[in-house]
């Protein structure tokens, strides 16, 4: 004869009902974790693509200050065609890339943003996502070095 508590530690019939339940758990978690590593290639992505964005527009921010407050026109070409040489050319594989003069007339503000695809974000509904970045550059002219007067 087995007593209560021995057949309670055996748990032979109570086993024979679980069958799969831990597959179907792992089979779920699963697709959570997979789920997680998608968006986190995708957004490894988006701060790659804006880290090369901000290298871009800090070059071309700094390229184009020089020509300011005098020469608008040939500052923002300038900025174009470093931001081009850096890989983000306007117009082209919807990039933008926006030269503006800022709050002063010293200041250069260029903005490069592009629209990336997702790798997994398509599976989701999200196929692109737009990452911009800005770098805004102060001309600061040249300082008067000595005396105004040469005198003792």
């Amino acid at each position: 004869m087995m007593t209560r508590w021995q057949h309670l530690s055996s748990g032979s019939a109570d086993r024979s009902q679980e069958g799969g339940y831990v597959a179907v758990m792992t089979a779920m978690l699963l697709l959570v974790f997979m789920g997680f590593a998608a968006f986190a290639v995708d957004v490894g992505h988006w701060y790659f693509v804006g880290q090369q964005e901000q290298r871009a527009a800090d070059a071309a921010a700094m390229a184009g200050v020089t020509y300011l407050p005098g020469d608008k026109e040939t500052a923002f070409t300038t900025a174009w065609n470093y931001s081009k040489i850096n890989g983000f050319e306007n117009g082209v594989s919807a990039t933008v890339v926006t030269p503006a003069v800022d709050t002063q007339p010293t200041r250069l503000r260029v903005t490069v943003s592009q629209t990336v695809s997702n790798f997994f974000g398509s599976l989701m509904g999200v196929p692109t996502t737009k990452v911009a970045r800005t770098a805004v550059a102060d001309y600061a002219g040249p300082v008067p070095l000595g005396s105004p007067c040469n005198e003792f």
